[in-house]
């Protein structure tokens, strides 16, 4: 027995006491404050970083409302220069189909030489008075809505 107890002894001597207990208890305790500590430092951030973010988002939101409001004043603006432009087309294809008609009077023999000798264009109140007398009132309409009436000789 004594030899029991003294290599119980032996092992003991190895083993943790209660000092060692109590210390490794505090340094525990030391980490886990540090923890907690270092926690609440995070968190305090992080609420500090959303109060900034809260104040970006709704500054966000203003200038959304801003560019909104200016983009619907462009599309107003587009729509009323799309109406211009729509009007000046028309315009400009009038006077395109009135300057053809002047070119090809002016230019009728050029145009017309290989078909028409002698052509000339014939002005809508000779044409009128050449034509009254033999053809019904509608054709004589019919003529007088003609861009260019031209008489000559036809070639071949």
């Amino acid at each position: 027995m004594a030899q029991t107890l003294g290599s119980m002894l032996e092992e003991m001597k190895g083993s943790v006491t209660k000092e060692d207990l109590r210390i490794l208890s505090e340094s525990i305790k030391d980490s886990d404050d540090r923890n907690v500590s270092r926690l609440e430092s995070a968190i305090a951030n992080l609420a500090e970083a959303q109060g900034r973010t809260e104040v970006c988002v709704v500054e966000l939101a203003a200038a959304q409302q801003r560019t909104e409001a200016r983009l619907e004043e462009l599309a107003g603006a587009m729509r009323s220069l799309a109406a211009v432009v729509e009007k000046l087309v028309i315009r400009t294809d009038r006077h395109e189909g009135s300057l053809l008609e002047m070119k090809f009077r002016n230019r009728l023999p050029a145009y017309l030489k290989l078909f028409l000798r002698k052509g000339r264009v014939v002005c809508a109140t000779d044409l009128l008075d050449e034509i009254e007398a033999c053809h019904t009132q509608s054709e004589v309409e019919d003529f007088l809505r003609a861009d260019v009436v031209a008489i000559g000789v036809v070639a071949g």
